[in-house]
């Protein structure tokens, strides 16, 4: 087996050749667990895997740090040790333009149910969404990302209004994440059984994404009300908070009473994409989550917020985030009621 042909001083240690070193580039918790849904594809033979945090988010925090650190696998370098370095490639679920220092081939996924976020703070602008701006994919004017993945197509038309240049390394590739989900239905009962779904009780998944117009932002009280008021022997509750909420809160603390009662708390690192695919009804905002549970075929009650402010953080109007699915019931600004029809048929 061929060396590689930039060597690293440490290679005169190795025992086997290096084939291939990959970047993994993460700027928050949601983005590091996504890019390893992609590159725990990668076969580790020969392939050396590290990390780096892209620095600049205001969820970027030590559990970000100890999480990457407690990574099997791979090693962890700072910022400005990775920019030092060469790369074969690079792998990115949320894109800065200081992303353009890499020595790489970099490669952009998407870090929720496609592109669905306002943020004008990475965007510059209240149209875009972001991870679609020319703000974030271009350096003095130029593309730098090497290759731009879309879940869908319909993504396409937004990128050629908000970056027409990127078209050229844009490329539709699907969902890893949700492929992973409708991979695992298989282990639905399993899932169920870890949760306490068990004895026909049914699962209840709340979803809620960050920020102050989010449905755990607006309705703090929702996963209490409902393990209090629905029947322990007949119902489930689990709540499934964005990382980012984690980031800035203590929701195990936020959440005790309710914990006490019997709420299931979802981690932030991992477990929401087993409770979603074995939910039988899932209460959510316009965070992704609550998209792949209507996507998933599942009863889906989409709370909708009020109007935002615009330097909000909400779902851009055109992204599917911010259109109800056909297996949806929209409820206005106020979470369901506790006698919502969840056992009957399909609400119309």
């Amino acid at each position: 087996m061929p060396s590689h042909p930039h060597a690293w001083p440490a290679d005169r240690w190795n025992t086997r050749p290096v084939r291939a070193r990959v970047l993994a580039v993460a700027r928050t918790l949601t983005s590091a667990t996504r890019v390893l849904d992609v590159l725990t594809l990668l076969s580790p033979d020969g392939i050396e895997r590290y990390f780096t945090v892209n620095p600049g988010s205001a969820f970027a925090d030590r559990a970000l740090d100890e999480y990457l650190h407690g990574l099997s696998g791979f090693t962890v370098l700072d910022w400005e040790d990775a920019v030092r370095r060469r790369f074969d490639l690079a792998v990115a679920c949320a894109v800065h333009s200081s992303m353009h220092r890499l020595d790489a081939r970099l490669v952009v996924l998407p870090h929720g149910a496609g592109y669905n976020r306002l943020v004008t703070e990475s965007t510059g602008d209240t149209v875009s969404a972001a991870g679609l701006s020319r703000n974030e994919l271009t350096h003095h004017g130029r593309v730098f990302v090497d290759v731009l993945g879309l879940s869908h197509p319909e993504q396409l038309d937004r990128l050629r209004d908000s970056c027409p240049e990127a078209l050229d390394v844009a490329r539709v590739v699907g969902d890893p994440c949700f492929d992973r989900m409708l991979g695992s239905r298989r282990s639905r009962d399993g899932y169920r059984a870890a949760l306490g779904a068990v004895g026909g009780r049914r699962l209840v998944v709340v979803s809620s994404t960050w920020s102050e117009h989010s449905l755990f932002g607006r309705h703090p009280d929702l996963p209490q009300r409902l393990v209090r008021q629905l029947p322990a022997d007949e119902y489930t509750v689990a709540v499934v908070l964005h990382p980012n909420v984690w980031s800035r809160h203590d929701p195990e603390a936020l959440l005790a009473a309710a914990r006490r009662m019997g709420l299931r708390l979802i981690p932030p690192h991992q477990g929401w994409q087993a409770a979603l695919v074995a939910a039988d009804c899932v209460i959510g905002d316009h965070g992704s989550v609550t998209v792949y549970g209507a996507a998933l075929d599942h009863r889906t009650a989409p709370c909708s917020s009020p109007p935002a402010p615009p330097n909000s953080t909400r779902a851009p109007p055109a992204t599917p985030s911010a259109r109800p699915h056909p297996s949806s019931t929209p409820t206005g600004t106020s979470p369901p009621s506790s006698n919502w029809p969840w056992p009957g048929s399909r609400p119309t």
